[in-house]
């Protein structure tokens, strides 16, 4: 990201796909929020589909669109080939699209956006590297690169796993920056020789988090250093990423 504008262009962007699948832009703003939605894509390093720079193309393109979201006909408003176009990236390897898809549905989950979650086409997923560019956990993986394969591949999932049922228990929120450097600092010094807890804590508190985490860490007892880095590398991505996914109006 290269300044603050940029952050909040994004931010923007993200918002105006949320409020296009509840269907919650007027027709009187429906021409400037798709506009800024396309512009803030087209910018974006990791489009890769040129016609978003055309000024005509794209004005033809929002004419058509809007017809197509306001038929009463009600049709799936993200197979337009708008849509498609805002989605269009370069290649992207499997591993990182799963990656990005974390990251895409914690923030659906916040914006209470299920509906683009449960797409087959991971609309969501494209459209997050089309605009912001692929989570890329590759440095997770350098961590566990010391871990059988089989290890790091159930470390990964069980991972995947727990941020997921977090994020959608309301157990934490991941964007918010000052809760997710505690957690880091706390995963960083917690004495992974002795549990911290005798007992799960009872309510959805910050010890409950930090619970959680060290049971996954001890789940890896013979990597549980690897497992440790590997954790706190994620948090980290959520850390540095923390602004984007605020929903104040732009």
């Amino acid at each position: 990201m290269n300044g603050f504008s940029h952050i909040l262009d994004k931010q923007s962007a993200l918002r105006i796909a949320f409020e296009l699948e509840d269907r919650s832009i007027k027709e009187k703003n429906f021409n400037s929020n798709v506009k800024h939605l396309v512009k803030a894509v087209a910018k974006s390093n990791y489009s890769s589909c040129k016609s978003l720079k055309e000024k005509e193309k794209v004005n033809a393109l929002v004419k058509d669109f809007k017809a197509y979201y306001f038929s009463s006909e009600r049709p799936d408003i993200f197979s337009h080939k708008l849509m498609k176009k805002v989605i269009k990236h370069g290649p992207v390897d499997e591993l990182n699209i799963s990656d990005t898809t974390i990251i895409a549905e914690s923030i659906a989950n916040r914006f209470e956006c299920a509906a683009l979650i449960n797409r087959s086409d991971k609309w969501l997923t494209h459209f997050f590297i089309a605009l912001i560019g692929p989570a890329q956990f590759d440095e997770q993986r350098e961590f566990g690169k010391e871990l059988p394969k089989e290890k790091m591949e159930a470390l990964l999932i069980q991972q995947q796993a727990l941020f997921d049922d977090l994020i959608k228990t309301d157990a934490a929120d991941f964007h918010d920056k000052t809760l997710v450097l505690q957690l880091i600092r706390a995963i960083e010094d917690l004495n992974l020789n002795a549990p911290s807890f005798l007992e799960a804590p009872k309510e959805k508190t910050f010890n409950c988090l930090l619970y959680r985490f060290e049971c996954f860490i001890l789940q890896f007892i013979e990597f549980k250093e690897e497992a440790r880095k590997v954790l706190i590398s994620t948090l980290n991505i959520f850390y540095e990423t923390a602004d984007l996914y605020h929903s104040e109006e732009v």
